[in-house]
């Protein structure tokens, strides 16, 4: 049975299983041919220029594979494309930032010239700002390509290029732009009023001129100046004044034999505002330039003015700042300045400190100030001397600034009254700052001279004799010494001083203590009587018996007297 299955598949199956095996041998071979095939197909359609249905959907693949590649991997596609892309753009922006650098240097280099103050003005009554106004008359640009062309034909009738650039088909050109030109009027309106006046075509600004026989194309890099046009305008007309004829035959050379474009017309195309200018007469050039340099004078003379006045109020406020900072008890918390010639002052003053009002209003008298002071005790060592001495009733100048101790230290020379009441009874100052007075080197007039004499008048003594109570007639000598130096003393202390006359006796150590005593009273009692004609008023003379016991021990028989100054009015002394 196996074998009669077999037969009977053959003989039906036989000739499909022909076609099958030849089929698959020419499905591997065609296989294997593929990719020549796919790449002579794109090569044909390339040669052709018309897009083959292989290319149209290899492109739309590859858009749709860039597209989906860039929206899920971004990072790789930019690194891709970074080392081609980013020196490109690198050099472009440094190309854009060198001539932008460039035109701005050339605009301050100038900024005080004629032609910046021009621009100046320009702003002001346009209202664009100045920065705008300079950058638009500095930036950088040339014609570089000039075209005269009949404006229905096409025809070429003269061209320039400027140099260093290489030669363009003027032909195709002028032709191609008198294509585009009746494009636009027969698809827009049918009219010349509606012709291309400018456009852009890459790096390159196309400016026209329309005249009836023919029109300017100017192919302009950069970006041209507002008058451009009408330089293309009155050049156009120029050339139709001096070439109509030749024109309107479309001969491109002139009635003399030249082309009808010619260099210095292209050359003042290219000039910039100052060169382009109308040339005036040499008198009026001269007035201008009179009258622009008269303006500039005074324009720096009160620039200068402005600055000397600003620098002089800034010295004078420094100096002013300066000052306040220096016064001892004077504390500036706020100092405005900003209005010249007026000053806005806050701040402390202690009572006892300088007024600085009054000190500005003298050292700077047209300067209007207005002050806010409050008061508060400031520990500085002057100010707490200048209190310190007006509660002792002494001038500033006698009094110096407490120690490290707190010690006032008084000095100078004052009245007696004074002298003796800060010496023998001084006050107790409850002030911040001070823990005692120290009056050693006070000192009243005539200091010197009574204690010299009082120190002379204590040296004298009346010798007695042995257990006497009265000198001999030897002792008027010694007494008239002893007078003539009370009278000395109340002569050198005038009316401001007095003085305490105090007499004592002196004895030897022989007898008893009794009668001692008594001797020494007797002999003080001898002395004070006979000196009692000599005192006067407010002085007085008198027994010490404390001076007298003290002088037991001198061993001596006599009598003395010592004196001892006091303020000749007593509530002086309190």
């Amino acid at each position: 049975m196996n074998g009669e299955y077999d037969r009977l598949r053959q003989l039906l199956l036989d000739q499909e299983r022909d076609r099958l095996d030849a089929l698959q041998a020419d499905l591997r071979e065609s296989g294997e041919r593929v990719p020549d095939r796919v790449a002579d197909e794109i090569e044909r359609g390339l040669a052709s220029g018309r897009p083959t249905r292989l290319s149209r959907a290899l492109a739309e693949a590859t858009v749709s594979g860039l597209e989906q590649a860039v929206q899920r991997r971004p990072e790789t596609v930019v690194n891709a494309v970074f080392p081609v892309i980013g020196p490109a753009i690198r050099r472009s922006i440094q190309e854009a930032m060198r001539q932008l650098s460039a035109d701005i240097d050339r605009a301050v280099n100038n900024a005080l010239s004629p032609r910046s103050l021009k621009w100046r003005v320009e702003a002001w009554r346009s209202g664009v700002p100045y920065a705008q106004v300079v950058l638009r008359h500095t930036a950088s640009w040339r014609v570089e390509h000039l075209f005269l062309i009949q404006p229905e034909s096409g025809l070429l009738l003269g061209h320039l290029t400027a140099s260093g650039l290489p030669e363009l088909d003027a032909d195709a050109v002028a032709g191609m732009f008198t294509a585009i030109q009746q494009f636009v009027r027969d698809s827009v309106s049918g009219d010349d009023a509606h012709a291309i006046n400018s456009a852009t075509v890459g790096d390159y600004r196309l400016e026209v001129g329309e005249g009836p026989q023919a029109r300017l194309v100017a192919f302009v890099r950069g970006v041209p100046p507002v008058d451009f046009p009408t330089r293309l305008d009155e050049l156009i007309e120029a050339l139709h004044a001096r070439h109509g004829a030749a024109l309107a035959e479309g001969t491109g050379v002139g009635a003399e034999g030249a082309g009808l474009l010619e260099q210095p017309q292209f050359d003042a195309l290219n000039a910039r505002d100052d060169a382009t200018a109308a040339p005036q007469p040499q008198s009026q050039s001269n007035t201008s330039r009179y009258v622009l340099w008269g303006a500039l004078a005074v324009v720096a003379g009160l620039l200068a003015w402005w600055a000397w006045a600003s620098w002089s109020w800034s010295k004078q406020v420094a100096g002013i700042r300066r000052q306040l900072s220096s016064m001892p008890g004077v504390v500036v918390t706020q100092f405005d300045d900003s209005d010249r010639g007026e000053l806005r002052i806050e701040g402390l003053r202690d009572p006892a400190a300088a007024d600085p009002q009054a000190w500005l209003s003298q050292a700077h008298p047209k300067i209007e100030a207005r002050w806010k002071l409050r008061g508060f005790m400031s520990l500085e060592p002057e100010l707490t001397a200048a209190r310190a001495a007006l509660a002792l009733g002494l001038p500033k100048e006698n009094v110096l600034p407490p120690d490290a101790q707190g010690v006032l230290k008084l000095r100078g020379e004052v009245p007696f009254a004074t002298w003796y009441r800060l010496r023998h009874d001084p006050p107790g100052l409850a002030m911040a700052g001070v823990t005692g007075i120290d009056a050693s080197a006070l000192a009243y007039p005539q200091q010197a001279r009574v204690e010299a004499l009082g120190a002379q008048l204590k040296r004298l003594t009346i010798p007695f004799a042995s257990g006497a109570g009265v000198p001999d007639a030897d002792a008027e000598a010694a007494l008239a010494r002893i007078v003539a130096g009370v009278r000395g003393l109340q002569a050198a202390g005038g009316g401001d001083i007095a003085f305490g006359f105090r007499t004592a006796g002196l004895t030897d150590g022989a007898g008893s203590g009794e009668q001692n005593a008594e001797l020494r009273r007797q002999r003080a009692e001898w002395l004070a009587g006979r000196l009692a004609a000599e005192v006067r008023a407010p002085s007085d003379v008198a027994v010490d018996q404390a001076l007298a016991a003290a002088d037991a021990a001198i061993g001596q028989r006599g009598a003395r007297v010592v004196a001892v100054p006091m303020p000749a009015k007593r509530e002086a002394a309190r």
